[in-house]
């Protein structure tokens, strides 16, 4: 029966999935046969950490959890909360342990810093509550390592249009939410899903005001309209877009593009931080030795960042970001490392016995023979590295190919 309490809460809490097929957009994690899915239907759930954009299911996930599995449920906030907070928490579940296990639902925990996240340790360790901690990004950037070895890691994938298509339908249908009675345009409709770029919650949040400023039964594409003349704010869930923008355009050697999009976040508050992250990694993967300098400069960039802070760490990135843009691209050492790991899948590696401390003393030692000696190191006979001949690689090419004509 639905209560005048049901009826207040807003109505992507009314939604929340009652069964994993309710889920949209996770199938990796929630289909028949996969191992978070059988964990809880076999009544067992281990401390984790969900992470991924905004929007696609980690606090319903968490609230599913606490119902199906019968749960105390604590919802904090790393921003808004304090570790002393978390102690006084934590003195509680301890003391009702015997009674009713405590899932302790952390948002944001990459708010904590390092050295806060340890107050997790012992309680994990022990097994004294399920902590479930969420967060925008790859926790492998912000997260303790210690804490990280003893949570299981879960990635939430961003929402494709289907996805979004079936969870609007859903809540126009739902008993939960609007039961039938409310029709909306097919306009309003993609302009509903297009603003709201894949975040569940921010879709119905939106449903609900279109609904609310809407006269009659149908949302028209009027009625959308005036309910999204205040604009949006650039949040979590755009830096996904953009960043994507972002990163391609640099790839694509167009310094404007990449100043405009890099500008873009910053202006809708994203930290400089991911930003310069990401060039670091872009540094490696689309420029590699075509200009080995550019890795150096993303990194100083990033010390940089850290130690300035904003406004003046946007010149910075600025400066990172335009040469990075302009210089050569090679992909190459990507797809070297990608080429050498699917090979060491392949079998079960065998170190030669020359370069084996067995086998040492038929190692030549490069040193005594030039500075290269002709010798077997690893018994892979496909090429992994391939030179695309770009800026410094070539260079790089002729160097490899004189040292070995100068020892042979």
């Amino acid at each position: 029966m639905k209560t005048k309490k049901d009826e207040i809460q807003p109505l992507s809490w009314r939604l929340v999935p009652d069964s994993f097929d309710g889920f949209r957009g996770q199938e990796h994690l929630f289909s028949p046969g996969a191992p978070l899915r059988e964990m809880i239907n076999k009544g067992s759930f281990m401390s984790s950490l969900l992470w991924g954009p905004p929007g696609t299911g980690k606090t319903a996930f968490s609230r599913f959890i606490s119902d199906k599995l019968k749960y105390k449920l604590v919802f904090i906030n790393a921003v808004t909360s304090d570790i002393a907070k978390i102690r006084d928490i934590l003195k509680v579940a301890d003391f009702e342990k015997a009674k009713v296990e405590t899932l302790l639902v952390v948002d944001e925990i990459e708010h904590f810093s390092r050295s806060q996240q340890n107050v997790f340790l012992p309680c994990t360790e022990k097994g004294d509550i399920k902590l479930v901690g969420i967060s925008f990004e790859n926790p492998y950037y912000r997260m303790n390592t210690a804490l990280l070895s003893r949570l299981k890691v879960f990635e939430f994938k961003a929402l494709s249009v289907k996805d979004t298509e079936l969870i609007l339908e859903n809540a126009l249908k739902s008993k939960d939410g609007y039961a039938g009675k409310i029709k909306i345009s097919a306009e309003a409709s993609d302009m509903l899903i297009r603003e709201a770029g894949g975040d569940a919650r921010k879709l119905l949040n939106l449903l609900e005001m279109m609904v609310l400023s809407a006269k009659g039964k149908t949302v028209t594409e009027e009625a959308a309209r005036k309910a999204f003349s205040g604009g949006l704010k650039y949040d979590k869930n755009d830096h996904y877009e953009m960043i994507s923008a972002f990163i391609k355009s640099v790839r694509g050697s167009s310094p404007d593009a990449a100043l405009y999009w890099m500008a873009c976040m910053l202006k809708g508050g994203e930290d400089p931080r991911f930003i310069a992250r990401r060039l670091m990694i872009l540094a490696s993967e689309d420029i590699g030795n075509a200009d080995p300098g550019a890795l150096g400069l993303a990194v100083s960039a990033m010390t940089a960042v850290e130690s300035v802070g904003m406004p003046e760490a946007r010149i910075i990135l600025a400066q990172a970001v335009i040469y990075c843009s302009m210089t050569h691209k090679s992909n190459a050492c990507y797809e070297a490392i990608s080429a050498a790991e699917k090979i060491a899948e392949e079998a079960r590696p065998e170190v030669p016995r020359h370069l084996t401390r067995a086998g040492a003393a038929d190692y030549l030692y490069p040193h005594n023979y030039g500075g290269w000696a002709d010798q077997e190191y690893s018994g892979i006979k496909k090429k992994i590295y391939k030179s695309r001949k770009k800026g410094f690689e070539k260079e790089l090419d002729r160097i490899h190919e004189d040292v070995r004509k100068r020892a042979a």
